[in-house]
């Protein structure tokens, strides 16, 4: 993994913060989901686990990125310790391209003597999420720093905060390594020599030597001093305003093993400043910021200050001054103390302290009170609570096993759990259900398959399935369902094959269609079996073309003109041995009250012996009941010269005064000169009744 270029080395301080937040992106738990890696079970499973619903078939509708670049980076700072960079920017709150993901930090190195870089020289370092970051670096190296932000659909600024030369920071100067340096270069200069060698005066003991001088003053003020070895001052005395300086040593046994030196100043200011140049020309070697030559080509002569590569007239800061008593300065109050411009320390111990910025590589603090904390990241021990906390009871808290309370929480990303329970309803890795939920009886569950399981349903909204996407016919070749507050739809008007029912009760299907009470029906229909229709089919009026066959019990009206409505009956049968005088077949039919009447067709087909004699064969249709007899058909036999004669006899007749409900005709044969009975004569006898009502 080192070879990526958006990964720092190994080694780097930040190499396993980074690697995490990879993993982290590959897992789909940070950043774009369509950065998130394909795994196995996404291939496995048809593509239904990926970003915009995979390879083929159904899902949501396909992702569709947004390439629009991101605003330039505003609130763009950087500032430095020893060994790290701070980066930091405002909020990016921009909605472009679905949003911030990461921020991406190019740079070059500046080198004194060399032109300022751009843009072009700079290299990508490195990315990073959150506002704030600390990218490592080396001891005393001048950066040249830009920023671009990067949206979730992989696009980045046009153009890169920074400026022309990028903001500049140099890091922190390596303490340890220049006090070594500092003490070499002292110890072995001459002046260090010079001050450690003896003073030869100091051993005599004559006349007017330093020895007899300092013991003399040593006589006279023993009892003052205790001992005083000897001491040099250099005092000014301004109208009792007594400074100066002295150096002092002194041993109380005399020994030099009991000796002491002090060195004092006493003054209302004390500073150190840089050494000053006299000439008439300008220096051109050895110069820093901070250089002073004192320009003797003028008169008065005038000092001049080096920064930036110029000479200004402007001092810069001295490195050190103490202020012994306070003061005002140009109206600004100066109270005592040290004031240093640039302090390396390599240990340091400081009660209180006051410090206007501060950049540090590592901090062990024991109790920290800020009012705000901006961290890109953060690792704690035992826990994390707001200052009004009360376990159960108000504030949150956080503790480093995971857990968390909070009064009131607003999460607009995604949650991640195994299991749970909100205000008793429960949460497991395949459903969510209340708390009474049981089979077929109480409560509710809906589980990871996408089954759900209600008592009642109440919905607000739309409830679809299929291709749809709200009240509105999908593309043909597509079907479904959708149900709303504007109505029903199922099928496909596009198909022709559908069913709407709307808000207003209305009633739409293929050739049919109840619109405001009133039914519609267009083209053919067939139907196939026997049926029954139950009830009042009645209308105020209209054209019907057909025939509508019912029970006269069902269909009661007087207004359905031509004979429309009818009842029919047939009644057939098959003879064997049949008797003279006898019904050779039966029909049924039910009319209502104030029928028009009845329509009878019969027909007697049998096979008899030649008559003997000439009367006829009289085939009578028959009203049961009252033996009237409706309408006769007859047929008269030739001559006796045949054996046998098949004969078939039609009869029409007409009932116009049928009995209201049930009734009942039938089919006789007769003839005074023909046998009284058949026996083994095949023949069949057919009756049929139709009624009506007008």
């Amino acid at each position: 993994m080192s070879d990526r270029k958006d990964l720092p080395a190994p080694k780097a301080s930040n190499w396993a913060q980074r690697v995490t937040e990879e993993v982290r992106a590959l897992m789909g738990k940070t950043g774009p989901a369509s950065a998130r890696a394909v795994t196995i079970g996404d291939l496995a499973g048809g593509g239904s686990g990926l970003p915009g619903g995979g390879w083929g078939g159904g899902g949501s509708a396909p992702y569709v990125p947004d390439l629009t670049p991101p605003p330039t980076p505003t609130g763009f700072a950087v500032s430095a310790a020893i060994s790290h960079v701070f980066i930091e920017h405002d909020a990016p709150l921009y909605l472009m391209g679905h949003g911030h993901a990461k921020t991406r930090v190019f740079g070059a190195k500046a080198v004194t003597g060399q032109p300022m870089p751009t843009f072009a020289n700079a290299v990508l370092l490195t990315e990073f999420t959150g506002i704030v970051y600390a990218y490592p670096s080396d001891p005393a190296t001048h950066w040249r720093l830009w920023i671009k932000w990067v949206t979730v659909d992989g696009v980045e600024s046009t153009d890169p905060a920074g400026g022309t030369n990028g903001l500049g920071v140099v890091t922190g100067q390596d303490v340890a390594l220049l006090l070594d340096a500092l003490t070499g270069k002292i110890t072995e200069s001459e002046l260090y020599a010079a001050l450690g060698q003896r003073i030869d005066l100091i051993d005599g003991n004559g006349v007017g030597s330093v020895n007899a001088r300092v013991a003399a003053e040593a006589s006279t003020r023993s009892t003052v001093d205790g001992y005083l070895g000897a001491q040099q001052t250099v005092r000014i005395d301004v109208a009792g305003h007594v400074t100066g300086y002295g150096l002092a040593g002194s041993s109380p046994d005399g020994s030099g093993a009991s000796a002491t030196s002090s060195f004092g100043v006493r003054a209302n200011t004390f500073f150190v400043a840089p050494p000053a140049l006299a000439q008439a020309t300008a220096p051109t070697t050895g110069l820093y910021d901070g250089f002073v030559w004192l320009d003797t080509s003028l008169t008065p002569a005038v000092t001049r200050y080096r920064s930036g590569g110029t000479w200004t007239l402007i001092p810069p800061a001295l490195p050190f001054v103490i202020q012994t008593t306070p003061t005002t300065i140009n109206g600004v109050a100066v109270p005592a103390g040290v004031y240093a411009n640039d302090l390396f320390v390599k240990n340091g111990t400081i009660t209180n302290a006051k410090i206007g910025n501060l950049a540090v590589d590592d901090a062990k603090i024991a109790n920290l009170s800020v009012s705000k904390i901006l961290a890109g990241s953060m690792v704690v021990g035992q826990y994390i609570t707001s200052a009004n906390y009360v376990a159960g009871v108000q504030g949150w808290a956080i503790n480093a096993a995971g857990n968390a309370e909070f009064q009131n929480a607003t999460l607009r990303g995604t949650v991640y759990a195994s299991a749970g329970s909100i205000g008793g309803i429960l949460i497991n890795g395949s459903a969510i259900y209340s708390s009474n939920y049981t089979w077929q009886g109480a409560g509710f569950l809906i589980d990871s398959n996408g089954n759900a399981y209600f008592n009642n349903l109440w919905s607000r909204g739309s409830v679809m399935g299929g291709s749809y996407y709200g009240y509105a016919w999908p593309a043909a070749g597509s079907t479904g369902f959708y149900l709303g507050p504007e109505g029903l739809l199922v099928g496909n008007a596009n198909n022709g094959r559908y069913f709407q029912l709307d808000s207003q009760g209305n009633v739409y299907a293929p050739n049919f269609s109840i619109v405001n009470g009133n039914a519609y029906f267009n083209g053919s229909g067939t139907f196939n079996g026997n049926g029954t229709f139950s009830g009042n089919l009645s209308a105020a009026g209209g054209t019907f073309n057909g025939l509508l066959t019912a029970s006269f019990a069902q269909v009661d009206t007087l207004n359905v003109a031509g004979g429309a409505v009818t009842s029919m009956r047939v009644g057939q049968r098959d003879l064997g041995d049949y008797f003279m005088g006898s019904p050779l077949v039966y029909v049924d039919i039910t009319m209502p009250a104030g029928s028009s009447g009845v329509v009878l067709h019969g027909t007697a087909e049998v096979r008899i012996a030649a008559a003997s004699s000439s009367d006829p064969l009289v085939v009578s249709i028959v009203r049961e009941g009252d033996g009237a007899v409706l309408g006769s058909g007859r047929f008269a036999a030739p001559n006796s010269t045949l054996d046998t004669l098949l004969v078939c006899v039609p009869v029409v007749a007409f009932d116009p005064s049928p009995v209201a409900g049930y009734g009942r005709y039938y089919l006789r044969v007769s003839g005074a000169g023909l046998p009284a009975t058949w026996t083994s004569n095949v023949g069949r006898a057919v009756l049929t009744a139709t009624g009506g009502k007008r």
